[in-house]
């Protein structure tokens, strides 16, 4: 069941090669500090080992501001810049306004217009209540958490 939801998001949802034989599932919210500590070694791992890819679970648990990010990022899959603006919100230093994460959509070369608009999109909500109840389906209550096969590695960050 988990490889299987690994395998039916988008390929933008994925670091490294979408086809890569070992999945790892990350839940993770924009606004935890263990989640970003931990961002720049999962590029490492997916740099240095091409049978691996990373499917990212935007999972806000920190309140307003984190489903905030979250659904920017979705959103920002429809102009083609999930990832560059996932890697921007993930390397930010201190908090994530509304402001600041439309500041950083900008620098990610995204039409902050039309992120506006498309944050509306009925079927991020959906994507996310996805995520929700993939989290309780697995007894993931905060992040960062990891699945690696039949394995889950919960977190410290546990607010919901």
């Amino acid at each position: 069941m988990r490889q299987e939801y690994a395998a039916s998001l988008p390929e933008d949802f994925v670091k490294g090669d979408p086809k890569a034989e070992i999945a790892v599932i990350e839940f993770f919210d924009y606004r935890c500090p263990y989640c970003k500590a931990v961002a720049p070694r999962i590029d490492e791992v997916v740099k240095e080992d091409p049978a691996v890819r990373v499917v990212l679970i935007e999972f806000p648990i920190l309140g307003e501001e984190s489903k905030y990010a979250a659904r920017a990022a979705i959103a920002s899959r429809f102009q083609g810049k999930y990832m560059a603006f996932h890697d921007a919100m993930m390397g930010h230093k201190g908090n994530l306004t509304q402001e600041t994460v439309l500041e950083l959509a900008d620098d990610a070369g995204i039409d902050v217009e039309k992120l506006k608009e498309d944050i509306k999109s009925p079927e991020i909500d959906a994507l996310i209540d996805r995520h929700y109840q993939l989290a309780d389906k697995l007894g993931v209550s905060g992040t960062p958490a990891f699945v690696i096969g039949q394995r889950i590695i919960r977190s410290v960050s546990r607010i919901r």
